[in-house]
């Protein structure tokens, strides 16, 4: 009977600890981070009257006989589960969603203790700590690193996490130090199409050599006809002189023997090859302009080329330029001259340009204009009568017959007549005017010449003159003779300038000439107007041909003592295979027509190149921003030069002469699909010169080989979808946020957002095991583990929400029913007392 009381009173014991359990859990209902308990309830020793047996034979087992002594509590278990997350307006509060917890500290490290409550702030030192000052544990950055020699610069939104977790300090005072840009990344499109809307001017040339700077950034300061330079080829003392006047250039020594005059760098080049190729029987030299400024002289023939000396007088600078050409050239030999700025402006291909609507000439092979230069038209007077055999030969066709007259009128008509016959094979019309024969041709091509030669037979003296010899027969003895003159013996030829894939191949004679970009063709007109103008008379040439700001090609005729009027022809070449480029004849037929002898010009249309351009700003060591401009200009099917410009005084390695602040070396080249095959140069070297640190390495990101991640050449509109660095200049700290990871990211006055630290956090195996010591504090004991330290959101840690604090798990409404339920068990308990001591109370009443 003694056991139930005892029992009753273990029972009610065990439901007080249980209360005790769940009012301590009601308290907590608004302690944040606060996990509920649970009392676990188990039975006591069982006292023993009879232990169990098992069967024999017959007899069935017995079971035992025990009686239990009471309950007791056995342990209790917190529940982790998550609790609401309550938003607040402090970014400093920090709710764990998941497992885990905070790393605290209060004596540097020695020992840690643990919490789900994340209300924290930063105390008067930059201490990150919770309302008993405790201190969070974590990593912080080390700035140290950042954009170091090594490159080893830490990423503004990461903290390296490898190392021992530390007290989290922030210094409310900090500075964010200015870092120098690394890298530019590019992502854009370079219009591959037909029509383009981003156009430029070409590039003018020529460029006149007082425009021109040495190898020094000097110009050459050249004085009109008065800088001249002697070159000794091969014992033949050559003058060179320099003019400042485009109608005064003489290429080809018409002038005076031995002597050119020349503006332009292309001039300069030109006459040099003459002079050679005149001094020097059986040579054959390519002079030019290389990519870097230099004149190159190449020699391409077997007969040897001895340049002895170049000397000057009054242009020092450029005879010292050349001086590199001082050479023997033998086969394949070639030599340059110092560097130039020539390379500054580079003449545009012209397959590649665009008329001024922005459409493509996408000119191809061969294809290209037939041009003249003088009109085709002749006037013969003749004084002949009677009979006559005739046989020349006009255009390459022979023409013969019998011409029977009285007056030379008649026989003129009947001369005519007979040319005529033939005007659908020659092109050549004939025109009798009382004595006189005139001989046109209006056609623009192959045909476009008047072109007569001799036949075999007797000559008739008077009349070997024409055209390299017109050749009457004299069978009956007449008296053929000419009056008035004889006619020049020259040909009126129309020219072909056929567009070749392939730079510096301008041929020096024949009909045929080739052209790649600009300048070839600049130069193949001006040579052929002006040599035209000498076969007709002129002893200096006054045509000139220039490509001018506006992108234009133009026709001067400068005023001349002897006056000599240009007879421009412009049509498309429409031979076999090679059709008519329309949109590239009609550009240059406004060229056409009469060039006046005074100084008259007449202008081809406007021509373009495809152009793109992006900006970005980029920062030096001290921080100061430099606005970094990238200019695209299509120069091939699948290429694209480009030029890199910053503000002076700032200037870029490897720039050219004259022009620090710029590099124009260049390039970027697609593959048929448009994706990105190549670039060059992978960097950039900068230096801002205000005391900065100099050669800043820029690394360009224009997107990976044959992918389209990057820059791109698609049949659409040139667009940059995507220019970013990785500079900026100091800054302030203005406030501090954390994100799910549990950095600490800092805004500063720069613009920038800078994870300053991370907030770290513990894992255990069991984290019932911990033990509670009060101010929402956990520290480890033998069944939680070891913490399992680490960052948010890594390896079963949960991650972080700022500006949120986790609530308490309690449930009131469970917490409430457990009391009733405890509230039931303690009545039940007291039962038990209460009916044993009646019990008791029975059984001694027996006794009276």
């Amino acid at each position: 009977m003694m056991k139930s009381l005892w029992s009753g009173v273990s029972g009610l014991q065990a439901h007080q600890v249980a209360m005790d359990v769940e009012g301590h859990n009601i308290a907590n209902v608004n302690t944040v981070g606060f996990k509920y308990s649970r009392a676990n309830f188990a039975d006591m020793l069982s006292q023993t009257y009879k232990v169990a047996t098992g069967p024999q034979g017959d007899l069935g087992g017995g079971n035992s006989l025990q009686v239990g002594l009471g309950s007791q509590v056995s342990s209790t278990t917190r529940i982790f589960a998550q609790g609401s997350t309550q938003t607040t307006d402090k970014s400093t509060d920090l709710a764990i969603q998941g497992d885990g917890f905070f790393v605290m500290t209060s004596d540097g490290g020695k020992s840690y203790k643990y919490t789900r409550n994340g209300d924290f702030n930063f105390d008067a030192s930059g201490y990150l700590v919770d309302a008993n000052g405790l201190i969070a544990q974590g990593w912080v950055k080390d700035f140290s690193v950042n954009g170091d020699d090594c490159g080893n610069l830490e990423s503004l939104d990461m903290v390296d996490s490898s190392g021992p977790i530390r007290n989290i300090q922030i210094d409310p005072g900090l500075k964010i130090p200015a870092h120098s840009s690394n890298e530019v990344k590019l992502q854009a499109n370079l219009n591959n199409g037909s029509f383009v809307d981003n156009l430029d001017c070409i590039n003018q040339t020529p460029v006149d050599l007082n425009d021109v700077l040495d190898v020094n950034g000097k110009p050459f300061a050249l004085t009109n006809n008065t800088s001249t330079i002697t070159i000794d080829i091969g014992g033949t003392n050559v003058d060179f002189i320099y003019t400042s006047d485009p109608t005064k250039v003489d290429l080809t020594q018409n002038g005076v023997a031995n002597t050119y005059k020349f503006r332009t760098v292309n001039d300069l080049t030109s006459s040099i090859e003459h002079a050679i190729e005149t001094a020097v029987a059986g040579s054959d030299v390519v002079v030019k302009v290389a990519s870097d400024g230099s004149i190159n002289i190449t020699n391409i023939s077997a007969t040897a080329v001895a340049i002895n000396s170049i000397t000057d007088v009054g242009a020092n600078l450029l005879s010292s330029t050349l001086g590199g050409l001082v050479q023997t050239y033998n086969q394949n030999d070639s030599f340059a001259s110092a560097k130039t700025s020539a390379a500054n402006v580079k003449p545009d291909d012209m397959a590649v340009l665009f008329n001024a609507s922005g459409n493509a000439f996408n000119l191809q092979e061969e294809q290209g204009l037939w041009v003249s230069f003088m009109k085709a038209e002749h006037t013969q007077t003749f004084n002949a009568a009677g009979n006559a055999d005739v046989s020349f030969e006009l255009n390459g066709i022979t023409i013969s017959g019998t011409v029977t007259a009285t007056t030379s009128v008649d026989y003129v008509a009947l001369l005519a007549d007979l040319i005529n016959q033939y005007s659908s094979e020659t092109g050549v019309v004939a025109t009798p005017e009382s004595n006189k024969l005139i001989l046109e041709n209006d056609n623009t091509g192959a045909l476009k010449n008047i072109k007569i030669e001799n036949s075999t037979g007797n000559g008739v003296g008077g009349l070997d003159n024409i055209n390299e010899g017109l050749d009457l027969n004299n069978p009956q003895n007449q008296d053929v003779t000419t009056a008035g003159g004889t006619l020049d013996a020259k040909s009126i030829t129309s020219y072909k300038y056929q567009y070749k894939d392939r730079a510096n191949i301008i041929n020096n004679g024949g009909q045929t000439k080739y052209f790649k970009t600009t300048e070839d063709l600049r130069n193949a007109l001006q040579q052929q107007a002006q040599q035209s103008q000498i076969d007709f008379g002129l002893t200096t040439p006054s045509a000139i041909v220039t490509v001018d700001s506006s992108g234009r090609f133009n026709f001067i005729n400068g005023n001349m003592t002897t006056e000599q009027d240009l007879y421009v022809s412009i049509k498309g070449i429409n031979d076999s295979g090679i059709k008519d480029n329309i949109l590239f004849t009609q550009t240059f037929e406004s060229l056409g027509g009469i060039v006046p002898s005074d100084g008259s010009v007449r202008n081809s249309q406007t021509m373009n190149a495809a152009t793109w351009a992006s900006s970005i700003d980029i920062y030096d060591s001290l921080g100061t921003k430099h606005s970094l401009r990238i200019e695209f200009r299509k120069t091939d099917d699948s290429r694209w030069d480009w030029t890199a410009i910053v503000p002076e005084p700032a200037e870029l390695l490897g720039h050219p002469i004259g022009e620090k602040n710029k590099y124009i070396g260049g390039y970027v080249e697609f593959n048929d699909d448009g994706s990105l095959k190549s670039f060059n140069p992978p960097t950039l070297t900068f230096s801002a010169n205000n005391g900065s640190k100099p050669n800043q390495i820029v690394q360009l990101d224009f997107g990976d080989s044959n992918t389209f991640n990057g820059v791109t050449s698609l049949d659409s509109k040139s667009t940059t979808s995507g220019i970013s660095q990785d500079g900026y200049a100091g800054g302030d700290l203005l406030g501090i946020r954390a994100d799910s990871y549990g950095n600490l990211v800092g805004s500063f006055t720069n613009g920038k957002s800078v994870a300053l630290a991370q907030v770290s956090m513990a894992k255990f195996n069991n984290n019932a095991g911990l033990n509670a010591d009060g101010d929402n504090l956990f520290s480890e004991t033998a069944n939680s583990g070891s913490p399992i330290i680490g960052t948010a959101g890594t390896g079963g840690r949960g991650t972080i929400k700022s500006s949120a604090l986790e609530m308490s798990n309690v449930d009131l409404s469970r917490s409430l029913t457990q009391l009733i339920v405890i509230q039931r068990g303690y009545q039940a308990n007291s039962k038990t007392i209460t009916t044993a001591d009646q019990l008791l109370t029975e059984l001694l009443n027996i006794k009276r």
